[in-house]
């Protein structure tokens, strides 16, 4: 999960997970992270992403974006899925970029 001002942030800060998965599955597995920068280079540019789309109940592995679509996502899946309460994991590998993606979920709440 990637919260962060724009949507070409977040895939920029998702890129080093893309990575990790690609090498995953190649059968490496004891790659390390790469920082986001690098990881768009390894990958010829940003990530695509898909969306979580209200109704299908079919999860994207990654979830992402603006605060807006972020939002209007995990609302879309508490809703869908009857729950309450919803977990967030991050891989991010730019700490700065981290503590901003956890501040701009912690607004969705207050």
């Amino acid at each position: 999960m990637v919260c962060a001002d724009t949507e070409e942030e977040s895939r920029r800060q998702l890129a080093p997970v893309n990575v990790m998965y690609n090498n995953l599955s190649m059968g490496v597995i004891d790659g390390v992270l790469p920082a986001p920068d690098d990881a768009v280079k390894e990958l010829g540019g940003l990530p695509s992403m898909e969306k979580y789309m209200s109704g299908t109940r079919e999860l994207p592995k990654f979830i992402g974006g603006d605060p807006q679509s972020v939002q209007q996502q995990l609302q879309d899946i508490a809703k869908d899925f009857d729950v309450e309460e919803i977990m967030i994991q991050d891989m991010m590998t730019d700490h700065k970029a981290r503590l901003h993606s956890y501040d701009l979920l912690s607004q969705m709440i207050r």
